[in-house]
Order: C-alpha cells, then sequence, then structure tokens
C-alpha cells in the first residue's frame, strides 16, 4: 500500500517537473513580441507604447529584451507616424521615432537588431521627406517651397 502511493507521488512530481519544463508560459513568462505585433497589427499604438514603457522595469520581461525596447518605440512609433493625417503631427511622431532609434543604436551599436534599427531609420528619412514634399505642394507654402524641399 504504501508503495503503491510512494509510486504515484513520485509520478506526480516527475509529472509536475515536466510539464514546468514544457510550458515556459506556465512560469510567468511575458508574450511580450506576439502582445506587440497585435497591438501594432490593431494599430492600438498608444496601448503598445503604453505597454512598451511599462515592460521597461518589468520582471516579466528579459534583459535581452528590455534592450530593444528603444527599437521597438522607434518602429511602433514610426508606424503611427505612417497612418498620422496630419503632417505636422507626422513630422513631431517622425522626429520622437528618430530619437527612440538614436538612443538604441548609441545604447547597443554591436547588436543583432543594429542593422535593423539603422534600415528603419532610413525609412524615416525617406517617410520625412515624403512628409515634407508633401508640405510643400500645397498652394499656400509656395513661399517655403524651396526651404522644404531643400530639408
Amino acid at each position: 500500500m504504501k508503495a503503491c502511493i510512494r509510486r504515484r507521488m513520485l509520478l506526480c512530481c516527475c509529472a509536475l517537473a515536466l510539464w514546468n519544463c514544457a510550458v515556459p508560459a506556465a512560469r510567468g513568462a511575458e508574450p511580450f513580441e506576439a502582445f506587440l505585433e497585435g497591438l501594432r497589427r490593431r494599430q492600438l499604438y498608444d496601448m503598445a507604447t503604453a505597454y512598451l514603457e511599462q515592460m521597461q522595469s518589468s520582471p516579466l520581461v528579459s534583459e535581452a529584451q528590455k534592450q530593444t525596447i528603444p527599437l521597438e518605440l522607434g518602429m511602433t512609433v514610426l508606424e503611427e507616424a505612417r497612418t498620422t493625417r496630419d503632417t505636422q503631427q507626422r513630422l513631431k511622431r517622425l522626429e520622437d521615432a528618430r530619437g527612440h532609434f538614436d538612443q538604441f543604436l548609441k545604447a547597443h551599436p554591436q547588436h543583432a537588431l543594429a542593422a535593423e534599427a539603422a534600415t528603419q531609420l532610413g525609412g524615416l528619412l525617406i517617410e520625412r521627406g515624403k512628409t515634407l514634399l508633401e508640405i510643400a505642394k500645397r498652394p499656400n507654402q509656395a513661399a517655403q517651397k524651396d526651404e522644404l524641399t531643400n530639408q
């Protein structure tokens, strides 16, 4: 009888240990990338930004993920800027995104995602140029056209 109970307890302990190894999310890991991507896909940029800011001090994300938060913030703000119709607001958001990319590249120039940050920064500059050109084409901006197209 006692041997049967011991066997069952040992079997339960082994099953529990196996479960903990097989399901890391059960131990409290944050589904960081998946959640962030879901927010971006739904164009919930304010919520994505707030989430990233909250995760900077959260014990639920790894240090490696925390290093990429400025890059993720930059990509989120850049996506938001691309959907903004107000050109002045778009330019402001583009500058905000540039600050996040610069922060990431300055803090982690040798990071595996540094090339991605530089690529995103290049896309940002293209988006900024398109926005300035859009502003310059407006009839009420004829006096500033040369200045805007030379930026």
